[in-house]
């Protein structure tokens, strides 16, 4: 059975303890690491209030901490 890749995709605006939990908490059960992608701009809502690289920097402090947590920054 191969690892299954997880992609935790989002506006993180601004990143939280509850999106690390979630992350994590994936991680745990399917045994894989988890790609959190902040995304530019989101279509479905008004912009976000913080510019979208401010937030992946956020993003990668709240989980520098976490080995299996990583971020993907394509969407930005």
């Amino acid at each position: 059975m191969s690892v299954p890749h997880i992609v935790f995709g989002g506006t993180f605006d601004p990143p939280h303890n509850g999106h690390v939990a979630l992350a994590l908490a994936a991680s745990e059960r399917f045994d894989s690491d988890v790609w959190l992608m902040p995304n530019g701009r989101p279509r479905h809502r008004r912009g976000p209030q913080v510019d979208a690289e401010i937030r992946a920097e956020l993003v990668e402090l709240a989980i520098a901490d976490h080995p299996r947590l990583h971020i993907d920054r394509r969407e930005i």
